[in-house]
């Protein structure tokens, strides 16, 4: 056939590919999760590069709706090629929304869109509910969106573009929503790098439109007969596969499922590249008896280890030729190189290639598929030498350089500075979580008319200032840390490499520019992907700087800035944030690091402090409601200058937005001085203590600088009451009568309306950090700082667990955190009354941290003991770190009545707590149905006493539950007592 031909062909071929395409997308989403993945996911930007490189003239609309009813109204006006479902619709569930759907649009592509795999777990099968036809995960990576678009495209064009346009393919077999979320984007990614590659250095206009229309196919399935059929029917195009070891088969788990299937594809394709990837390390010996490469699930290293596998088995890097031992002889990075090494190469290497398809796939990956194709069919078998091959290769080779139309074309991509007003990013890449919420907040503020309504309070978000994880990526790449960071343990060493590092040379000009026209006082905080995520363990994990940036010298300034950005960089891999992770099903190199700049909100006094007048915290769910509170009313936290106090658990004010006047921490004076703020923190902007930024000062301070008159009261010295004036002598106390009883600002009201509002917006109960500043002359000012999707147990409510009078009670606490049930627990770590001593209390810690270690990566605990377990003040209870008691599922907090400790769950030890699903117990003994009965515990279960603890082991599990709704929780004994009938479980999933 005429060679003028078969370029026609391929020109009308590649004209037809892709004819199924996703145009117009329904998103149902609350307004939170649509403004994630448009500001932090950047799903138009990305939908934008993807057509305009394809030189389409328009792309993918995304058409948004909050509720199930607007969904349906909404397709029968207008014609959509996907529709994405969030968990948090306002209306109903997803799935009983995708069931309605498909009855009407059987054969619309449904795709449910999940922030944790966690979530999945209290939701039926729903893929196999004829309601969704593919569940993605959504953990902060940008690119997912971009791939749930390929993927349904890819399923829709496959057929045709793969026989018909010689298209390649890569099999990926994989029944985790999580994995296959995280591989997906990843490939897809290694794939649009290449292009860019290829566009960057000698491509004309038609040959980028063919490259990109012509991009590998990716089928996924997360079944062994799907996966046969895709191999029958594209074997031939297949450039490799990528499976696990254990996934279904016949409908059923099947333990060996990923290595039979490689021992029958085998059988019809000796060569073609197979990773198989395993959560289990002993399967790497079966996946080499199938000469095929193995990936541990659980590696810190899996996403570079799959990158370099797929660079150097799918053709997508460098032509590395290579000995048949895998040594290295030489590289190509184009046809031209590719051409001189195979004319010199030994033969050995290129017969280890040809039978390989290795050549072809290469071609393949930059599509040049007739070529490809070309050098697939010809067997080495075919010819009688060596060097009648490499003849052979060389010649049709040359031949395709002479027929191209070679032309150089510049190519160069530039990012503007996104500037909105008061919130820009100073370079490209994923917000993180903080960010994102403020440019949320900042967003709701503006669009809910809250403005209007307290003309009296300046509502605003402090100036910000975003650096993306682009920056971090450029970072680790460029100054080679990644290796330090995935496999050191030593978080001193760590840092210090980190430091001696460098930023990019833009970023390093721009914060320069930042520095010199902003001299207010800037907290540089951390924004990771996995961050203020309403399932992610990670608050308070990462590092934030305090900087008064009041230098008269702009360097330095400037440097304090770029340390502490190293540092938060560094914080990322530190070992507290690898044990959190450990915890849940995100490795640490899924973690990305962005950076937020913010103003920090407060007043410069003339003692030359800095703090706002009160900062606090706003959550939905009050977990203490009390006489006739309620949970669902909200709850506020709130603490004389910044939020320091409230966030490390210390003594701080807890009120009901609705009822203000309802303090029960202030029942008599006794309990108002136990229960008071001491002091509070500020920011000293002369005479900084080095590695400190903020600095505990006394209420006499405050009321030097003024700011106490807004939140003070005396307990007069003369009759022992409070009197709400600073005009008396007597001890001062922090009890925002100010606020709270003369209405100075409607902040009660404001912080109802803005629960609300938020609540609305997010589609779930929410948590807000909030600094007001108020002073005579100005117009009082309401700051948000950080908006989040309050941490909660799971997505539905799981409905009461009837447990068999078989089990004995012997803990019962009507104050508890967590939601369902836990039976897997063996083990009891109790402190001994009799040896408990608050002066001790960190002796205690250390104690419990030492049983802890022996835990680690095995089994979990139960933990039991008086007072407030990660207390900041050790003579509120133990003062333990997370890290020291990171095995326990369930906590159970024992009152005593010389330690009348009201409890904290404004700290961030505690959102920890509760986002790793470990039930919290407090057990009050003046409470009538609280109960902790001990008696029970026998020595022949003791297997450590020491002096402050005992560690008990059972044969049996126990039971522990709880109602996340009226926050009732039980713990049984694990033997049985007696027979009799046994009741359902409704949800056994987990706390």
């Amino acid at each position: 056939m005429p060679d003028f031909f078969l370029k026609k062909r391929n020109k009308i071929d590649f004209q037809d590919l892709m004819q199924h395409r996703i145009h117009e997308i329904l998103l149902v989403a609350s307004p939170y999760d649509a403004f994630i993945l448009e500001e932090d996911g950047h799903l138009t930007e990305q939908i934008l590069t993807e057509y305009i490189g394809m030189n389409f003239n328009y792309a993918p609309r995304v058409t948004r709706v909050s509720t199930g009813r607007k969904a349906l109204s909404v397709l029968k006006e207008k014609k959509f090629d996907l529709i994405i479902l969030m968990l948090r619709i306002e209306d109903q569930d997803p799935l009983s929304l995708g069931k309605t759907i498909k009855k009407t649009y059987p054969k619309k592509p449904i795709v449910l869109l999940s922030f944790d795999e966690s979530e999945l777990k209290h939701l039926p099968d729903i893929i196999g509910a004829n309601a969704i036809n593919r569940v993605f995960i959504w953990s902060g990576d940008a690119g997912v969106f971009p791939a749930i678009i390929k993927y349904i495209e890819d399923r829709k064009n496959a057929k045709k573009d793969i026989l018909n346009g010689n298209v390649r393919s890569i099999l990926l077999i994989e029944d985790s929503p999580r994995m296959y979320s995280v591989i997906l984007p990843l490939i897809y990614k290694e794939m649009v790098y290449q292009i860019q590659r290829l566009i960057n250095q000698s491509l004309n206009q038609s040959q980028r439109l063919l490259h990109l229309r012509g991009r590998p196919k990716i089928l996924l399935t997360p079944n062994y007969e799907t996966a046969q059929k895709f191999f029958k029917q594209y074997k031939t195009n297949m450039m490799g596969i990528i499976s696990d070891v254990r996934f279904l088969k016949g409908g059923e788990k099947f333990s060996n499922a990923g290595i039979e299937f490689v021992k029958w594809a085998r059988t019809i394709d000796p060569s073609i590249p197979i990773l198989l990837q395993s959560t289990q390390k002993v399967n790497q010996k079966m996946a080499e008896n199938v000469n095929a490469n193995f990936l541990h699930k659980e590696s810190p290293t899996l996403l570079s280890d799959l990158r370099n596998f797929m660079i150097n088995n799918f053709g997508f890097g460098d032509f590395i030729f290579r000995l048949s031992d895998r040594k290295e002889i030489s590289r190509a990075t184009n046809i031209g190189e590719l051409i001189e090494e195979i004319s010199k190469v030994p033969q050995e290497c290129l017969l280890y290639h040809a039978n390989n398809h290795h050549f072809s796939n290469w071609l393949a990956a930059r599509s040049d598929f007739d070529l490809a194709s070309k050098l697939r069919k010809a067997s080495t078998y075919d010819f009688r030498s060596t060097d009648s091959l490499r003849s052979y290769l060389l010649k049709i080779l040359k031949n395709q350089i002479n027929e191209s139309d070679e032309h150089i074309s510049d190519y160069l991509s530039t990012k503007k500075l996104k500037g909105l007003s008061n919130f820009y990013s100073l370079c490209g890449g994923s917000l993180g979580g903080k960010a994102r919420g403020l440019g949320f907040a900042r967003t709701m503020i503006n669009n809910s008319g809250i403005k209007n309504k307290f003309k009296n309070i300046q509502i605003r978000v402090p100036k910000c200032a975003v650096i993306g994880t682009n920056e971090f990526d450029q970072f680790m790449k460029d100054n080679e840390l990644w290796e330090l960071a995935l496999l050191g343990k030593n978080d001193r060493r760590l840092e210090k490499s980190f430091l001696k590092s460098k930023l990019s040379i833009d970023l390093t000009l721009k914060l320069e520019s930042f520095i010199k026209e902003n001299k207010f006082p800037i907290a540089v905080r951390s924004s990771s992907l996995l961050e203020d995520s309403q399932y992610q363990p990670l608050a308070g994990t990462y590092e934030t700087y305090m900087l008064p940036n009041n230098s008269k010298s702009n360097k330095k300034r400037l440097d304090e800035l770029i340390t502490s950005i190293k540092k938060i960089f560094a914080s990322t891999f530190r070992n507290d944030a690898r044990l959190l992770l450990e915890n849940t099903a995100h490795r640490i190199q899924e973690e990305k690091m962005a950076i937020l700049i913010q103003e920090i909100v407060g007043i410069h006094y003339r003692s030359h402090r800095f703090y706002p007048s009160f900062s606090g915290v706003l959550q939905s769910i009050n977990y203490y409601p009390v006489s006739y509170m309620k949970r669902n009313e909200g709850v506020a936290y709130l603490a004389l200058g910044f939020g320091r106090t409230i966030v490390d658990g210390e003594k701080c004010l807890r009120v009901s937005p609705k009822y203000p006047n309802l303090l029960p921490q202030f029942h008599s004076t006794k309990a108002i001085k136990s229960s008071t703020q001491n002091g509070f923190y500020g920011l000293p902007l002369k005479s900084r203590i080095k590695e400190k930024d903020l600095l505990y000062y006394s209420l006499e301070e405050a009321e030097e600088d003024g700011a106490l008159r807004w939140s003070g009261s005396v307990i007069s010295k003369e009759d022992d009451t409070v009197k709400d004036t600073l005009s008396i002598n007597g001890t001062r106390i922090v009890s925002f009568a100010p606020i709270l009883k003369w209405d100075t600002i409607p902040f009660m009201e404001l912080a109802q309306e803005i629960l609300s509002i938020g609540k609305r917006a997010l589609g779930c109960p929410v948590e807000i950090e909030f600094a007001v500043n108020i002073s005579r002359n100005k117009v009082a000012e309401f700051c948000l700082l950080q908006i989040k999707p309050m941490v909660l147990t799971g997505y539905y409510s799981s409905s009461k667990d009837r447990i068999s009078k078989r089990y004995k009670l012997f803990c019962r606490s009507s104050i508890t955190l967590g939601d369902g049930s836990i039976d897997e627990i063996k083990d009891l770590i109790i402190i001994k009354e009799d040896t408990f001593d608050l002066r001790k209390t960190l002796k205690v810690a250390k104690e419990v941290s030492e049983i802890n270690n022996k835990f680690r990566g095995k089994d979990h605990y139960i933990l039991c003991g008086p007072g407030r377990w990660g207390s900041a003040d050790p003579w509120l209870g133990i003062p333990v770190q997370w890290n020291q008691i990171s095995q326990a599922k369930a906590i159970i907090e024992v009152g005593r009545k010389d330690l009348p400790i009201d409890p904290s769950f404004g700290s961030h030890f505690f959102q920890n707590i509760i986002s790793l699903r470990v039930a919290y117990f407090t057990v009050n003994p003046k409470k009538k149905n609280d109960i902790l009965q001990l008696d029970w515990l026998s020595p022949c279960q003791l297997v450590e006493s020491n002096e402050y603890t005992e560690w008990y082991k059972f044969d049996k599990p126990i039971k522990i539950m709880v109602d996340g709704m009226t926050g009732i929780g039980s713990i049984y004994q694990p033997e049985i007592v007696e027979e009799t009938e046994a009741m359902d479980e409704e949800d056994s999933s987990g706390i």
